[in-house]
Order: structure tokens, then C-alpha cells, then sequence
């Protein structure tokens, strides 16, 4: 990987993991939420702006895809690692 795209998408990132800790099972969070978690956690735009509201609330539906996605994924990994579902099992093998 090379270092041009870390630095592209390394700040989405950074951003997502605050947003889908907040998440956790419930309704999204509110922007304002994560821009001052971000704020706390040292996270800032380029040149050290701090991120605004409106830059997560741009980002919120690739998260929440990516949410989707990754939480569906990783039921069907536990269901199939207890072995209490065989059709979840036989789509994961």
C-alpha cells in the first residue's frame, strides 16, 4: 500500500472508529457527537483544523453502509463459529 492512499484515507478511518464505538447497536450518531469526540481524541482536518459537524454528516452514509456491511458479516461469523445455525453455517463455508 502505498503511502499517497494511507494518507487519503487514513482520516475516514480514524473518523469511522470513533463513529461506530458510538454506534454500538443503536441509531447513528449525531455529527455534533463525533466532531467533539474527534476534538477530545486529537483527530483534526488537514493543517490541525478541527473537523466540523458538516464533514462527518457528509461521511454518514458511507458509514453507515459500511456499518451494515460489516455487522452482517460478522452475526453470520458468530452464529457459524457456535454452530447453532446450519444454513448461516453453509453460507460462510
Amino acid at each position: 500500500m502505498s503511502p499517497s492512499t494511507l494518507r487519503r484515507y487514513l482520516l475516514p478511518f480514524r473518523v469511522y472508529h470513533l463513529w461506530a464505538g458510538q454506534r454500538g447497536g443503536r441509531s447513528a450518531p449525531s455529527p455534533d457527537a463525533i466532531a467533539r469526540r474527534c476534538a477530545v481524541q486529537g483527530i483534526t482536518a488537514q493543517h490541525q483544523k478541527p473537523l466540523s459537524a458538516d464533514y462527518i454528516a457528509g461521511q454518514s452514509a458511507d458509514f453507515e453502509r459500511r456499518w451494515q456491511a460489516l455487522s452482517v458479516y460478522g452475526s453470520a461469523r458468530a452464529i457459524t463459529a457456535t454452530g447453532s445455525d446450519c444454513s448461516t453455517r453453509a453460507l460462510a463455508e
